[in-house]
């Protein structure tokens, strides 16, 4: 299958930025825009954006399709909720990518019955049909996160064709298994061999510090920041990613 990036900038390390459910690239414009000198290549998930579909969506499958399109040399994965589990699948040395550092944004590590039934329900819905290429992308700005507009081209990463109408991209599927359970990701975490960060914001309904400090390395804590960090601040993120990734360096 087919895996969407968007490749900008130049130079060393590769930062590669991996969405949250539900999301696309476009999510991370704003740190993008605030890593100069850095190459940063943002992906479409599978099952998500401009990229195919798996037939599941476990970790290790996302890795797999993944990791092909990435671009040789050394890498910083930055990912956010979904994203996070996508990257500690990537740092697995198993899969002999040049891994410097990896940075977890808000990844949900447990989840209460409630929630992974409102999460299964969710998936079993069939996709919603919008008459108007304009209410797609309204519905699709929303649920990313991103307070863009209807009137915005880059929204049109998560939309598609539908017939007569459009539909959101993202693959339903992608959440019909039950979540990864919390040992699982720690397990994960724990064959990461490259400098693990994690992080979340203070006003995360989703994801608390102590949720995600059971994979084991210290959270930081991002004063005023909600679920989507990297979207209300982009700089915040992308000092962390300054931080955890070595200086850039000029390509050869």
């Amino acid at each position: 299958m087919s895996v969407f990036v968007e490749d900008g900038g130049s130079g060393a390390p590769t930062v590669v930025l991996l969405h949250g459910q539900g999301a696309s690239a476009v999510v991370w414009d704003g740190v993008v825009a605030a890593l100069p000198g850095y190459r940063c290549v943002a992906v479409d998930l599978p099952g998500h954006g401009r990229s195919g579909r798996l037939p599941g969506y476990p970790p290790d499958a996302y890795a797999a399709a993944i990791a092909p399109a990435l671009p040789a040399g050394r890498l910083t994965l930055v990912g956010h909720s979904l994203g996070g589990m996508a990257a500690l699948a990537l740092a697995d040395p198993a899969l002999g990518l040049d891994v410097d550092a990896v940075v977890v944004l808000a990844m949900k590590v447990t989840w209460t019955e409630e929630e992974a039934g409102r999460r299964a329900e969710r998936a079993r819905r069939p996709p919603d049909h919008f008459p108007e290429r304009a209410f797609a992308l309204r519905r699709f700005a929303r649920l990313a996160g991103l307070p863009g507009t209807t009137g915005d081209d880059r929204l049109g990463s998560g939309v598609a064709p539908d017939g007569a109408g459009w539909r959101l991209s993202h693959d339903p599927a992608t959440a019909a298994d039950p979540p990864v359970p919390p040992g699982e990701l720690r397990a994960l975490a724990g064959r990461v061999v490259a400098p693990l960060h994690l992080a979340c914001g203070d006003r995360d309904p989703m994801v608390g510090p102590a949720d995600l400090a059971l994979l084991g390395p210290p959270v930081t804590t991002l004063p005023g920041a909600g679920h989507n960090v990297h979207i209300e601040q982009p700089r915040v993120v992308a000092k962390l990613v300054r931080a955890a990734a070595p200086a850039p360096r000029p390509a050869a």
